[in-house]
C-alpha cells in the first residue's frame, strides 16, 4: 500500500490513498438481529442558554414535600456524559405511588448541618425513629428530576452555586440541596453484576462538593458497602409506602453480534449529522468480508507481517452490535462512500435511535476496513486496513469513562 500520513486522532478527516477496491453492496455473512429504526438522537447536554436553576428556602424545621403518584423515567440516555451504563438504566419509565420527602436532607432543619457520617443501618433507624424511610432510589430520582424530567435538580444545566448553597436549590417539585454537595444513602441496590458488582450493593445518590459536574446528574446511581462512613455522605427520609418498583440489573450479551443494518438505513443516520453528511451523498456500501479478510492479511504478510488473524481473533466487515459493558450497546460499522472509508460507532437507545459516539473518516482511502476483535476482550477492538501494519491500523476501545474512541495507530 501507499505511504500514508495520517494525524493520530479520532473524529478526524483524515488523508490517505490505496489499492484495491473489495467494497460491494452487503456483508456476505447472514444476520442475526432485523435491524433499528435509523432515527439519531442529537442532545443538548448541558444547554448554556437553559433556565437559570430554580431556588427555594426551608423556613422551619421538619417541612415535608408532597410528590404525587405518577411516572419517572430513570436513567439516562446511552452516551450521556458521566454516564455509568451499568448502573443507570436506558431511560426506564417507573410507576410509584404519592409519597412525602423530607425537604433537606436529615435532620431536615435549616439551622443545623445534614447529618453524615453514618452507615446505612444507622441512617435506617433514625428514618425509622421519625416515623418514615430511607428513599428508594426511584422517589429520591422522581423528586429530583421534577415533572419536567430535568437532568439536574432545578435545571437542565450544572449551576456551580448549588455545590456552595445546596439548601438554596430547588428541584422541579421544590425538594432542596438534591444532589448539591452530598451523597445520600437510598433502602435500594444494585443486584449482582458478574465482573460489575459481587453481590447486592447498597445504591447512593448524589454528589460531594468536589465531584465533578455530571456526577450531580439526578440519574447518576452509585454503589459503596453498607457498613460506608464518610463527611460527604448523608440521607433523607421519604414517609408512605415503600414502593415495589426498582431498577433491573442489565445483563451481559456477547461481546459482538452480527446485525442486518442495510447500507440505506446507514446512511440516513449519517445524513442526519452534520459532520457525517457528505457521506450520505455519494452510495454507502459494505465491503465483501472473505475478499476484505483475504486483503488485510496479504499486505501483512508482503509488508513482512503476519499472514493469519490471532488466536481468538474474528474479523468482520459486516455491522455488529458491540457489548463492552453491561447496559451498553454500540453499533460499529466500517464501509465505503465514493473514494472514502469510514469506521463509525452509534449508541444504540432502547427506542430504537442512536446516537454517534466516535467516527473516523479517512478520505481517498478505499479499503477495505476490517474490524478485528477477541471475542474474550470486551473493551477493545481493532480496525484494519493490513493487520498490524504501523499507520493501517487502529483501535476502538470503551474506555473507563464509559467513553468510545477510535484512534489510529
Amino acid at each position: 500500500m501507499s505511504s500514508r500520513c495520517w494525524p493520530l486522532v479520532a473524529l478526524a478527516l483524515l488523508a490517505a490513498c490505496s489499492e484495491d477496491d473489495t467494497s460491494g453492496s452487503a456483508p456476505s455473512a447472514s444476520a442475526t438481529e432485523a435491524a433499528p429504526s435509523s432515527s439519531v438522537l442529537v442532545a443538548d447536554e448541558n444547554d448554556a442558554s437553559a433556565a437559570p436553576q430554580k431556588k427555594g428556602e426551608a423556613t422551619q424545621a421538619d417541612q415535608t414535600v408532597e410528590i404525587a403518584a405518577g411516572t419517572v423515567v430513570a436513567g439516562s440516555t446511552p452516551g450521556d456524559d458521566g454516564r455509568h451504563p451499568s448502573f443507570e438504566p436506558p431511560n426506564l419509565e417507573f410507576s410509584l405511588g404519592a409519597y412525602r420527602i423530607d425537604l433537606l436532607p436529615y435532620p431536615n432543619d435549616p439551622a443545623k448541618k445534614p447529618r453524615t457520617n453514618v452507615d446505612r443501618a444507622e441512617a435506617e433507624k433514625l428514618c425509622a425513629a421519625r416515623k418514615g424511610r430511607l428513599c428508594t432510589d426511584l422517589e429520591w430520582e422522581r423528586a429530583c428530576k421534577g415533572a419536567d424530567g430535568d437532568r439536574y435538580a432545578g435545571g437542565k444545566r450544572w449551576d456551580p452555586e448549588c455545590a456552595k448553597t445546596p439548601e438554596r436549590c430547588a428541584s422541579g417539585f421544590g425538594v432542596l440541596g438534591m444532589g448539591g454537595a452530598l451523597r445520600e444513602w437510598t433502602s435500594s441496590a444494585v443486584p449482582r453484576i458478574k465482573g460489575v458488582v459481587k453481590k447486592d450493593a447498597p445504591v447512593i445518590k448524589g454528589a460531594g462538593p468536589d465531584a465533578a459536574d455530571v456526577d450531580h446528574r439526578c440519574a447518576r446511581r452509585d454503589v459503596v458497602g453498607a457498613e460506608t462512613k464518610s463527611a460527604d455522605l448523608g440521607f433523607r427520609c421519604c414517609y408512605g409506602d415503600r414502593p415495589e418498583a426498582s431498577i433491573p440489573a442489565p445483563e451481559w450479551g456477547p461481546t459482538m453480534k452480527r446485525v442486518d443494518f442495510p447500507p440505506e438505513k446507514l446512511a440516513e443516520l449519517v445524513r442526519a449529522d452534520p459532520k457525517l453528511a457528505r457521506l450520505a451523498k455519494e452510495e454507502i456500501k459494505y465491503f465483501n468480508e472473505a475478499p476484505a479478510k483475504a486483503t488485510i492479511l496479504r499486505r501483512a504478510k508482503a509488508r513482512g507481517g503476519t499472514s493469519e488473524l490471532p488466536e481468538n481473533a474474528e474479523a468482520t466487515t459486516a455491522p455488529v452490535v458491540w457489548n463492552p459493558a453491561p447496559g451498553e450497546e454500540i453499533l460499529l460499522v466500517t464501509g465505503l462512500s465514493g473514494k472514502d472509508s469510514f469506521v463509525l460507532a452509534y449508541h444504540r437507545l432502547p427506542d430504537g435511535r442512536h446516537r454517534l459516539g466516535a467516527s473516523m473518516v479517512m478520505e481517498n482511502e478505499l479499503g477495505p476496513v476490517v474490524l478485528v476483535y477477541d471475542k474474550y476482550r470486551r473493551r477493545k477492538l481493532q480496525w484494519t486496513t493490513c493487520l498490524d501494519c504501523y499507520g493501517d491500523t487502529g483501535n476502538v476501545t470503551y474506555r473507563e469513562e464509559n467513553r468510545v474512541v477510535i484512534t489510529q495507530q
